[in-house]
């Protein structure tokens, strides 16, 4: 159609003679003022979304705001708060390499206490297939795989579970954009999502992600039943290399029991040396 118009107006300005210059002009920035006014912006047409769509953006675009690291290692303190009281302390580390197209290789290794010592954990997680996971036992001296599909263990008894401890890759979810609300300082998109995996323990959660900088501020899981069950809630954001945002700690509560996982993450640090065999089940089988 514009084009069309634009030589209706060359053809006319060549019938004007000396007035085509000015002529030529004026029917221009007509033209360009209608197709203005005929397309809409970017704001108008995200008004627009369906509550899906638009739910999928802003999960997409936190997952993409997270990743593009090349891999990151930290260090991780985990305080277990028991009902009765009783604290218990857990130290490990954690390196992750990203596998872009596919999904993270991920590796936690305990350090203490003596009884969990020189326990680690391979996985490899997938954008549309059930992730990968291996556990090598020092006593033992041996690799064990463990099904992804059996989600509701208990992970070294924390508050967290299989399922918990897995990234989420966003490609298994549908979404749907909730509401906003202030999250402390913050204003924040909520937006439900809703796994593929009919394995999960969860029927959905509710991502609590900053308008700002799309930082995961809170994760709200329910249960099959549609019971709110835990409550993930990131705090200290700090960035890192300029780019990369990421927590000081993370609190995870468990509504049914009333325990809670106070995880402190340390010595974050990019773009190390981390070869690939490190990642490898034969890997897991020689770490030290």
């Amino acid at each position: 159609m514009g084009s069309v118009i634009i030589k209706e107006i060359y053809e006319m300005n060549m019938e004007l003679g000396d007035d085509r210059p000015a002529i030529l002009v004026y029917c221009l920035k007509l033209l360009t003022f209608l197709f203005l006014v005929s397309t809409p912006s970017l704001s108008q047409a995200q008004s627009e979304e369906s509550p899906q769509d638009k739910g999928k953006r802003i999960a997409f675009k936190a997952e993409g705001n997270f990743d593009h690291y090349g891999n990151y290692t930290a260090d991780i303190v985990m305080q277990l708060n028991k009902k009765d009281g009783k604290l218990i302390s857990r130290k490990m580390s954690l390196k992750v390499k990203e596998n872009p197209g596919e999904g993270d290789r991920v590796l936690m290794q305990f350090h203490h206490p003596a009884d969990v010592k020189g326990m680690a954990f391979l996985i490899w997680t997938h954008k549309t297939q059930f992730d990968d996971l291996w556990i090598y036992i020092p006593d033992l001296r041996r690799v064990k795989r463990v099904s992804s599909q059996t989600k509701g263990s208990d992970f070294m008894g924390s508050e967290f579970q299989t399922e918990d401890m897995i990234r989420a890759e966003p490609e298994k979810y549908n979404y749907k954009w909730l509401e906003n609300k202030p999250c402390g300082e913050l204003e924040c998109y909520l937006v439900d999502r809703y796994p593929k995996e009919k394995s999960s323990i969860y029927s959905r959660q509710v991502l609590w992600i900053d308008q700002e900088n799309f930082r995961l501020q809170q994760i709200e899981s329910y249960d099959q039943q549609g019971k709110l069950v835990k409550t993930l809630k990131f705090e200290g954001y700090k960035l890192y290399e300029g780019k990369f945002w990421r927590w000081d700690f993370h609190l995870l509560t468990d509504h049914r029991t009333g325990e809670s996982t106070h995880s402190n993450f340390i010595n974050w640090k990019f773009n190390n040396q981390l070869s690939e065999k490190m990642f490898t089940v034969n890997g897991l089988r020689n770490i030290r």
